[in-house]
């Protein structure tokens, strides 16, 4: 039932990108470039930032010190910023959103739709997480001359996990 309900969202959002009239189609696929463009200004903006930041600890060893703990930081603060957004996603999307009552009305299992649902409203809340932190994250790496393989490797597996 889960896999129902999921499959009829993601053929709506393939619909709304290839079926739909020309006005809905350019404003969905304007979305999603919208989106790339966002992803790629904020790794220039976040690779420009942490550059000079490694150019300093290059001499300074207290700054090396604090760009080694930046990450550190950075996945604490985005788990707090991630679990607040989540809850509050998670009542728009399970007890506030209107198609509730109609989707429950359906001849499905309660807990199949609440479960969709679920996975729907973790899947928004992820990728808006992955939006900023794949970025960033490469572009710390990049600023500090990590990129490799085994690093983009990593970064994949903390960035889904």
């Amino acid at each position: 039932m889960i896999l129902t309900l999921l499959t009829a969202r993601l053929r709506m959002l393939r619909n709304s990108l290839l079926r739909a009239d020309a006005r809905d189609r350019r404003r969905a696929r304007s979305g999603i470039l919208v989106s790339l463009v966002i992803v790629v200004a904020l790794g220039m903006m976040s690779y420009s930032f942490f550059e000079p930041f490694v150019e300093l600890a290059r001499t300074d060893r207290s700054m090396a010190v604090v760009l080694v703990r930046t990450p550190a930081f950075a996945f604490f603060s985005a788990f707090w910023m991630l679990l607040i957004s989540a809850i509050t996603v998670g009542i728009q999307v399970l007890y506030l959103n209107p198609e509730m009552n109609l989707l429950l009305a359906a001849p499905v299992r309660p807990r199949a739709v609440f479960a969709a649902k679920f996975l729907e409203a973790t899947a928004a809340n992820a990728t808006l997480f992955l939006t900023i932190g794949a970025p960033l994250l490469l572009a710390y790496g990049l600023a500090h001359g990590y990129i490799t393989q085994m690093y983009v490797v990593y970064l994949a597996l903390t960035l889904t996990a």
